[in-house]
């Protein structure tokens, strides 16, 4: 079980990285001046930086289907 709780902190500790990354990103832009009215560049589409946002949208709903699993298994061992 303690393979699972060290996984389970270091997913932890990798969103809580992820979102002070984007913390930052937003406080970089922070008096920057915002096209209003522009749609977002075509060839970027829900990507930042060369990341897809569905992407990890979708590895992270595996990693948790995963996680509850394996926790259901236990509690039922």
């Amino acid at each position: 079980m303690s393979a699972i709780k060290q996984a389970l902190e270091h997913l932890n500790s990798s969103l809580q990285n992820l979102e002070n990354s984007l913390s930052g990103f937003e406080k970089s832009l922070t008096g920057t001046q915002r096209d209003m009215f522009g749609g977002p560049p075509p060839s970027n589409e829900n990507t930042c930086n060369g990341v897809d946002a569905a992407v990890v949208a979708k590895r992270l709903d595996i990693a948790i289907e995963k996680v509850e699993e394996i926790l259901s298994e236990a509690k039922e061992a």
